[in-house]
């Protein structure tokens, strides 16, 4: 058994390694940890190590959430919460699970999960009903206030319930009651400022006295910093919405000279920036007005990249925890194996060796055919660029040769389809340009693709001066469809600028492409006087050409004449 031993314990080695591997790649928080939130969470955890305190180590844990939430790194905040709810689930219906099924709820909200917000603050009312906590109803009751004061509507739930002031209202004075019952001038202060929010929704100047009410509990009452930055911020949003810029000037100048002493957290700061932009835009002040856009863009940007490192970075997050919990129960084990197995240690030993070899050795080969294989990895993507590169030159060869072959001709028909096989074969050195310019190797992106596509055959017609309108989504198409679809569109457009600008004082040209289901939808349309439909139009090779293309793509087309001329189709994208 001792081999298990030391198995285990090189096991262990190697995954902690991993660990802080994952983990040293992982971005630093947006700001500086708030020192009294981050240091409290340290001497909590110290002292739940000490006393093999679970209950102790899952408030740790969300101390430690609380800080880096606060400072704006939502990963290193998702991974102690995760943390502390899990130990919090196992004890049932208690106060502090109440508590983290109400941030379950705000982070619901924060990414619009309407019905998941919901069920998670009906949670945390249902257990402070239960355990008769003021505390967790006043915050239940404030959660489902915002909740129903939000605007749940978008296009892709046109379902959800838009802002029910009236039930917002409801809750608030649910709220009210208790916080004057329990003589807590902080939760009063909090009630003050939700109905200063709620009222600004409902354009009442009653919000401002709700507010400075709210500024004056938290700065004589309360005596809380952050809290008077806060409402500091909606004050002043309250004074530029009504145009009171004089006091709003003031304002903004006394939460400067706060904000330079005290620690604010990135939300806050963009908000104050944001008013700022406001202010300075109302007051005319230009220079000062882009000088706070830019700090705001700054903070939004910052937080943007967490957001985004952090959704990538979220199941390795989940799985560095439940790593975390094997290593306990592999030292768990660990510990219960040398008390039963003190009999064997010799020929533990002479295991442990073998295996260690054996784990060495395999290490080493796995870790060079993982070498080789990023090594082909990298060829065959080099060879792919270099195919990519060579075939657009020569199609750019190509087309140099036909326009040089042009150049002498006489014939205005033999220099028409020379010019028409120019644009074909430049439709592909687009397409070939697109692939050696892009990460994608073998698609390229339509919205790209096509403007360029346009460009190219206005300006050889002499219509650069025609700006087309384009709407396309933001598709990423594969090289075998992409050419076909290139070779439709130089023809569609060719034949526009031949038969449709001419007969027009205003041409237009409009181009549509996007993804429905599993299927790409093309509309090329313009307001000529449907000349495009004329018998010898159709019987020429560039119409053949498109009809051939269309098979290839296996698409369905169809062609209106009524209001100018319109070509659609639609294939599997």
């Amino acid at each position: 058994m001792l081999t298990y031993n030391l198995f285990s314990g090189f096991i262990y080695c190697w995954l902690l390694f991993g660990t802080v591997v994952c983990f040293a790649q992982l971005p630093s928080q947006a700001l500086p940890l708030n020192p009294v939130y981050h240091s409290k969470a340290i001497a909590i955890e110290k002292e739940a190590l000490q006393k093999k305190d679970t209950v102790l180590l899952a408030e740790a844990y969300y101390q430690y959430f609380k800080s880096f939430s606060a400072a704006g790194d939502y990963q290193n905040a998702h991974a102690y919460f995760t943390k502390s709810l899990r130990i919090q689930e196992k004890r049932g219906e208690t106060y502090e699970l109440g508590r983290l099924y109400f941030y379950l709820c705000e982070m619901a909200v924060s990414t619009l999960q309407y019905e998941d917000a919901l069920k998670h603050i009906r949670k945390s009312l249902a257990i402070a009903k239960k355990i008769q906590s003021a505390v967790g109803l006043m915050r239940a009751y404030k959660s489902l206030a915002e909740i129903h004061k939000q605007n749940w509507q978008t296009p892709q739930y046109p379902r959800r319930p838009s802002p029910r002031l009236d039930s917002a209202q409801f809750y608030y004075q649910k709220l009210l009651d208790i916080a004057q019952k329990s003589n807590n001038n902080e939760a009063l202060a909090e009630v003050y400022e939700g109905l200063g929010k709620l009222l600004m929704d409902r354009n009442s100047p009653k919000a401002i006295g709700y507010f400075e009410s709210c500024c004056f509990l938290f700065t004589n009452k309360v005596k809380r910093s952050s809290g008077v930055i806060s409402v500091s911020v909606n004050l002043l949003s309250a004074y530029i919405h009504f145009k009171k810029y004089n006091q709003a000037t003031v304002l903004a100048q006394k939460i400067e000279d706060m904000i330079d002493t005290v620690y604010v957290n990135a939300k806050i700061q963009a908000k104050f920036q944001q008013e700022l932009v406001n202010l300075y835009k109302a007051t005319q002040n230009w220079k000062k007005a882009l000088e706070h856009s830019e700090k705001l863009n700054k903070i939004e940007y910052k937080e943007l990249m967490d957001d985004r490192q952090g959704a990538l970075s979220k199941l390795s997050i989940v799985y560095e925890t439940e790593k975390k919990e094997k290593q306990i129960q592999l030292q768990q084990q660990e510990i219960n194996s040398r008390i039963e197995t003190e009999k064997s240690q010799q020929i533990s030993i002479v295991l442990a060796l073998v295996l260690l070899a054996v784990t060495a050795v395999a290490s080493i080969i796995f870790y060079n055919l993982y070498r080789k294989n990023q090594r082909i990895g990298l060829k065959n993507q080099e060879l792919v660029h270099e195919q990519n590169h060579r075939v657009k030159n020569n199609l750019q060869t190509v087309s140099s040769l036909l326009s040089l072959q042009a150049r002498q001709l006489t014939d205005p028909t033999a220099i028409q389809a020379i010019t028409n096989s120019q644009l074909r074969i430049q439709s592909m050195v687009i397409l070939h340009r697109r692939l050696y310019d892009t990460e994608q190797l073998a698609h390229v992106f339509l919205p790209a693709f096509i403007k360029e596509i346009t460009e190219a055959v206005h300006k050889t017609f002499g219509y650069a001066h025609i700006i087309p309108k384009l709407t396309i989504e933001n598709i990423y198409l594969h090289a075998d469809k992409a050419i076909p679809l290139g070779l439709i569109l130089n023809e569609l457009i060719t034949n526009c600028c031949k038969y449709a600008y001419p007969t027009q004082s205003d041409p237009l040209l409009l181009i549509e492409c996007k993804r429905l289901n599993d299927e790409i939808h093309l509309i090329v349309s313009d307001n000529g006087l449907n000349s495009h439909c004329s018998e010898n139009v159709k019987k020429t090779f560039g119409m053949k050409l498109v009809r051939a293309q269309i098979e290839q793509l296996y698409a369905q087309f169809q062609i209106d004449t009524s209001k100018g001329y319109q070509f659609s189709m639609n294939f599997k994208g």
